[in-house]
């Protein structure tokens, strides 16, 4: 008896995080057939590499479309992540493959990695959800709360919690081992101060274009986010910033590897660096740090469960984008250099506040949400 056959396609980080510890445990229980397609950024990152029945989208052939590769492979069911257009990839195959899944009647159904950006992910030009899956797994009671007042259907959620945020806590318990591994391999002694640097991908500084303007720009991108970073380093009394070592890592997504040079030649300028765009798990990355700084990186969600200290820096933005943590309380955020540079002094003078702290070990997530992630394929391809 043949398997249902599940295509699994992703372009953007956050979907292959999410999705990626769930294709692995459909494939070790075996009741379905998974087909794994990387397309832009997943594919150039070789994100699924080692994943069985995985094929970058490029080897379908050169002009095919994801409604070809659904005629060719013939799923029962489309799960996919969720992904914004950006100007390097407008048209990410998270959307794409709800459209064509839409259109030869499989089911399709989406992974959510993050609690943010839901109309840029999920509507058209015209305003419409017309890339809005079938079923949509989110991450708790707060996503549900945030989509259905964004106008979307709430009978179409499912809260599974996050797959990805599954190894958190695992990881936590590890740190000190972890730690020292990771430091080892990015040449960073156990007793300095590391700081990680987590930049954001250019779409991200480029969706705050002011009305009409013909420049991209946020008011602020890497560079900027960096030089104050460089700043409140500087500030600390120079029993602090001995040991203080600046880690950048690049986004993995549409990256802009021309400013980002001029990021890493900044900062070098200034204070010790560290550079860790090959060093592939980000999570680890993180344990490793005594600080994670970054605009909005999803790596703020991980760090603050593994009991990482971390600050938001969006200096002069022309359109602020608060996170979930930042909304909560949960971490600090700040919106102007000059106080973003005392921020980072201070956090790195006398350690984050605990007001953030006593919130921080609050912040739970749904566990479990990899078995809960694969009952949902189960049941939508009337496995049981």
């Amino acid at each position: 008896m043949l398997k249902p056959k599940i295509l699994v396609t992703a372009s953007h980080a956050g979907s292959v995080s999410s999705l990626l510890p769930v294709v692995r445990q459909l494939d070790l229980e075996g009741r379905v057939e998974t087909v794994v397609i990387a397309k832009d950024a997943a594919e150039y990152n070789k994100s699924f590499e080692g994943v069985a029945n995985y094929r970058p989208f490029s080897s379908y052939g050169n002009s095919i479309s994801v409604e070809q590769v659904i005629e060719q492979e013939r799923p029962v069911l489309v799960l996919t992540g969720t992904a914004s257009p950006t100007n390097q990839y407008p048209s990410p195959i998270e959307r794409t493959s709800v459209l064509a899944a839409r259109k030869y009647n499989v089911k399709s159904a989406g992974v959510l990695d993050q609690w943010s950006e839901y109309d840029t992910r999920f509507r058209n030009n015209d305003g419409q959800p017309e890339f809005f899956p079938d079923v949509l797994a989110v991450i708790d009671s707060i996503a549900v709360e945030d989509i259905v007042a964004k106008g979307y259907d709430k009978d179409k959620l499912r809260i599974t919690g996050n797959p990805y945020f599954d190894a958190n806590a695992d990881l936590a318990k590890e740190k000190p081992k972890l730690r020292k591994e990771v430091r080892s391999v990015i040449s960073v002694p156990e007793s300095a101060t590391l700081v990680t640097y987590i930049g954001d991908k250019k779409s991200f500084f480029e969706s705050y274009l002011p009305v009409g303007a013909k420049i991209p720009g946020t008011g602020y991108n890497d560079l900027d986010c960096v030089k104050l970073v460089c700043e409140g380093i500087a500030r600390t009394a120079d029993s602090v910033k001995k040991d203080v070592i600046l880690l950048l890592r690049m986004h993995p997504q549409d990256p802009d590897l021309a400013s980002w040079q001029n990021v890493v030649y900044e900062a070098a300028s200034r204070v010790p660096v560290r550079t860790a765009n090959d060093y592939k798990n980000s999570k680890l990355v993180c344990l490793a740090s005594d600080l994670v700084i970054s605009p909005a990186s999803g790596l703020m969600n991980d760090s603050t469960m593994m009991g990482i200290d971390c600050i938001s820096v969006q200096p002069h933005p022309i359109n602020a984008q608060e996170i979930l943590l930042t909304k909560m309380d949960i971490i600090p955020n700040t919106f102007d250099s000059e106080e973003g540079s005392e921020l980072v002094r201070k956090v790195l003078t006398e350690g984050l506040p605990d007001k953030y702290r006593q919130r921080r070990d609050s912040f739970k997530v749904l566990p479990g949400a990899t078995g809960r992630v694969k009952d949902l394929v189960y049941e939508l391809v009337d496995l049981k």
